[in-house]
């Protein structure tokens, strides 16, 4: 049954959108993308599992970069595609050991750090405001360019929402595991009597 994969795409798509959709509160960065390229492959059919995240990142890339009046494509795209397949894939692993949490959460820091260093640093190679040289590199990782939130704003922003919608995905995945299994990962959670 693709209802619910689908409803949690939807939701992932509309916290990535929030911003501009009248959300304003929400806390920009503050996503559940990353968390869906990472349990996706748990939730999607096989065939689906990484092409369904990277459509979603795309169309909400298009619908972003129309909003902001931007161009609707540019190379900054690509290093963050790589990296949501590379979030996806490790998902597809981790997802034949039925989401482990630890490996998950571990899978979910080590993606969204990924993430952070390849845009900040492919930002800092393609925007020709930032200084070149180490100087520069850091402002991206860091300030980032000005008129702009910070960039370690982003990066605690993308965090949270990552570790957040991870989390809740797994519950999610798990509360719609067989019984059996259930009560094995909660008798895996219990404290030890």
């Amino acid at each position: 049954m693709l209802l619910w994969p689908a409803l949690l795409l939807g939701f992932a798509m509309l916290t990535r959108l929030a911003p501009i959709a009248g959300l304003e509160s929400w806390p920009q960065h503050f996503t559940a993308l990353t968390a869906l390229a990472l349990c996706g492959a748990a939730l999607f059919p096989q065939r689906l599992a990484l092409w369904l995240p990277l459509l979603s990142l795309l169309l909400t890339d298009l619908a972003l970069n129309a909003h902001y009046h931007w161009p609707l494509t540019d190379p900054q795209m690509l290093p963050r595609y790589a990296v949501f397949a590379v979030a996806a894939w490790i998902g597809t692993k981790l997802a034949a050991a039925k989401l482990p949490l630890l490996p998950l959460l571990g899978a979910c820091l080590a993606t969204s750090t990924l993430f952070y260093l390849v845009t900040n640093t492919a930002s800092w190679a393609l925007e020709p405001q930032y200084p070149a040289g180490f100087a520069g590199w850091w402002q991206a990782l860091t300030t980032g360019l000005p008129g702009f939130p910070p960039t370690l704003l982003f990066f605690r922003n993308s965090l949270l929402g990552d570790l957040t919608f991870t989390g809740l995905f797994w519950v999610c995945y798990r509360l719609g595991a067989p019984a059996p299994e259930r009560a094995a990962i909660t008798a895996k959670l219990s404290p030890v009597r």
